[in-house]
């Protein structure tokens, strides 16, 4: 058994993700969190996705990246769509897993002339299975 299925956090880390997902946006919202270290309280995004239970904590690479795809204003991000990858990076003087937003957009569905939504060859579905680390809805 993994941690990761022991004791699943409330929110995504990179020790979750093995290999890339296609992940909808489903909203963006400030939730309080109190610093371990400082007990300070701060206000930080975290983003959720449709069909999953845990959200991402969002730091301003990740910000960053998505205003890039799809504009600054995160309430415009509903519906978007994102890959999210796990990847090694510098933390607090070491080296750990986090999640990062790939800075490139997801293949959209194209409709048939029957309006019956298909998916392009080269585009898949949001990856979301029921035992998704991310924890499908």
């Amino acid at each position: 058994m993994r941690m990761r299925d022991a004791l699943p956090g409330r929110y995504l880390s990179g020790d979750d993700l093995d290999e890339e997902v296609i992940v909808t946006i489903d909203r963006v919202v400030m939730e309080s969190f109190r610093d371990p270290r400082t007990r300070v309280e701060t206000r930080k995004p975290v983003m959720y996705f449709q069909r999953a239970k845990r959200g991402l904590i969002v730091n301003r690479t990740n910000w960053r990246t998505v205003a890039d795809l799809y504009g600054d204003e995160s309430d415009n991000w509903t519906g978007k769509r994102i890959v999210l990858a796990p990847a090694m990076v510098d933390a607090y003087g070491k080296q750990t897993k986090a999640v990062r937003v790939r800075p490139t957009r997801p293949t959209e569905p194209r409709l048939t002339n029957t309006s019956v939504p298909v998916e392009a060859p080269q585009a898949p579905p949001d990856t979301l299975e029921p035992s998704s680390p991310i924890g499908a809805a």
